[in-house]
């Protein structure tokens, strides 16, 4: 199976541009509901996980999103190249808050001052971004390009910058190539996952996650890995077997907890 993964730019290293917010009347963003995520992995092995599985998987984290009050978001467009369409898509709530700040302290609005953030996992977040992009084209011209970059925590991405380079990497090269990390073990960690007869290997989209998996095992001595979340996902397809899980992002499961969709104790 062969798909587009969409086009992020690294937005993790730098800080991210505010040329002017607006928001635009399209068919209401949330009311798509599916899968139609392709990502260009290659050829895939005949035994391999399909890739709508392994994108599921990534339902354990959440990103966040500023919308108005009807459901549009705000796209971030730069007056150099009007017809890109930024919509940034937060790996945490106080990154969105942020920027939502961003939004009422410049050009005052009603508008604006109604906005809010929207928590998404992040599996669905690629199936409506691929319904807005055809909408934006439909609504604007073919000419417009909606760009939706994955923005790091600063904290996670700078711890996994330290283990990039400690590994060997140059700084210049993680800043180009790495988006979002995901971190493990060599050896790995292994957690069974609820509804799960076996145990799987972990990912961890917060290191600080991972340092709590290492401390419930008082005896292990691995070495902590980090890879780029597009490459986890392409080693979760090309295995022939269901081997890995992601842990609920702290992000997801605080939200959660804020909506009482969970038990208040998980994650504790």
């Amino acid at each position: 199976m062969n798909v587009a993964i969409p086009d992020f730019p690294s937005a993790t290293s730098r800080p991210y541009r505010r040329p002017r917010t607006c928001f635009t009347r399209f068919p209401q963003w949330l009311c798509t509901i599916g899968f139609g995520l392709a990502l260009a992995l290659g050829s895939m092995p005949v035994a391999a996980i399909p890739v709508e599985d392994a994108v599921k998987k990534l339902n354990a984290v959440a990103v966040y999103i500023v919308i108005n009050d009807e459901g549009q978001p705000a796209f971030v467009i730069d007056e150099e190249t009007p017809n890109r369409f930024v919509l940034p898509m937060f790996m945490t709530q106080e990154q969105a808050d942020q920027a939502l700040e961003g939004l009422r302290g410049g050009t005052p609005s009603p508008e604006a001052e109604s906005s809010k953030v929207l928590p998404v996992p992040l599996n669905m977040a690629f199936s409506m971004n691929e319904k807005l992009a055809e909408d934006l084209q439909k609504e604007a011209g073919p000419e417009v390009k909606l760009v939706t970059p994955l923005v790091a925590a600063p904290d996670d991405w700078a711890k996994a910058l330290d283990i990039l380079v400690a590994d060997g990497l140059e700084k210049e090269e993680v800043e180009r190539n790495l988006q979002v990390p995901v971190f493990f073990t060599s050896p790995p960690i292994s957690i069974q996952p609820p509804n799960s007869e076996e145990a799987k290997i972990a990912l961890f989209f917060n290191y600080s996650q991972l340092e709590k998996a290492k401390a419930d095992l008082p005896d292990f001595e691995g070495k902590d890995r980090v890879m780029d979340w597009r490459v986890a996902i392409d080693l979760i397809v090309k295995e022939e077997e269901d081997r890995y899980v992601f842990l609920p992002t702290e992000s997801l499961v605080a939200t959660f907890k804020e909506l009482r969709l969970i038990d208040p104790k998980l994650g504790e």
